[in-house]
């Protein structure tokens, strides 16, 4: 059950999101992937049990810092200092986290925009992509 849980919200992310594209557009890319993703009691329900199960949490710890380090590799590309890209990427990886306890529930197009917006404001308006060049 981990494994695939794996497989499915974290290594099958990254697969999509680096199908092309320059480093901005598969951080979009991703961002539309986890914000149109209509599962996300899984993530809850494995961060939950992550509290029960020493497996489960080393499991849990594992996804994270793969997810955080594949975010740092595309920030480091698009920020202005080592720093900055780790940050950028604690940052993205730590918002989809907390909107996952939000209540009411962040709906996928909140998150859409929330991600959009993070993004114009650490990269700057002109870095990022505008509907039109999608």
């Amino acid at each position: 059950m981990l494994d695939h849980f794996a497989t499915e919200f974290t290594t099958r992310y990254i697969d999509t999101a680096d199908a092309e594209g320059q480093p901005l557009e598969r951080l979009e890319r991703l961002a539309m992937l986890v914000a149109t993703d209509e599962r996300p009691d899984a993530e809850r329900a494995v961060r939950a049990w992550a509290t029960q199960s020493t497996e489960v949490h080393e499991v849990q710890a594992q996804i994270d810092r793969t997810r955080i380090e594949y975010l740092r590799g595309l920030c480091q590309q698009l920020a202005a200092t080592p720093e900055d890209s780790s940050q950028m990427a604690r940052l993205l990886h730590l918002v989809l986290i907390g909107v996952q306890h939000s209540n009411p529930p962040v709906t996928g197009e909140e998150l859409r925009v929330l991600y959009a917006f993070i993004l114009r404001k650490v990269l700057g308006d002109d870095q990022t992509l505008d509907e039109e060049r999608r």
